[in-house]
């Protein structure tokens, strides 16, 4: 019989240009269980692209940013879902861009749930915790809570 996953199973992949936030991100992973060494970090779109392409496994889930040099975290995901075995990775958009055709089509193309980038630290330790009960199984089927959806594009 599978075990549960837990986070030191899990391998996340973070896809943002921002190196500060990109180290807040690592920071809150961490905080909640995932061993330093098993986050993956891509740059760009087309850096995401390549190591997605690459690897072997794919990683547990990718926290991916919208607006980054070359290609958009959209155009990443539309990459991801006509890729084989990447077509069912959970995705989930972590980003500053809130426009609702964004948030439609990220959902459209099967996101997990689509996050505007919170300013305190605490907020996006909450954020990322949804993001590993999401992926472990424990948290409710659905959007996890907080998300922007199609119906609701806008931050409450």
């Amino acid at each position: 019989m599978p075990h549960a996953p837990s986070p030191a199973d899990c391998h996340p992949l973070v896809v943002d240009d921002d190196a500060d936030y990109v180290f807040l991100l690592k920071r809150g992973l961490e905080r909640a269980g995932v061993p330093k060494l098993q986050i993956a970090h891509a740059a760009d779109g087309e850096a995401a692209v390549r190591l997605l392409a690459a690897r072997p496994k794919p990683p547990s889930f990718v926290v991916l940013d919208h607006h980054m040099p070359g290609r958009t975290g959209l155009q990443v995901l539309e990459w991801m879902r006509g890729a084989g075995p990447l077509r069912a990775l959970p995705v989930f958009m972590l980003t500053s861009a809130n426009e609702p055709a964004l948030v439609e089509r990220a959902f459209q193309l099967g996101v997990g749930a689509y996050f505007i980038k919170p300013v305190q630290l605490r907020e996006l330790e909450e954020i990322l915790g949804r993001m590993m009960g999401h992926w472990m199984g424990v948290a409710s089927p659905g959007v996890p809570a907080g998300s922007l959806t199609p119906e609701r594009p806008w931050a409450s």
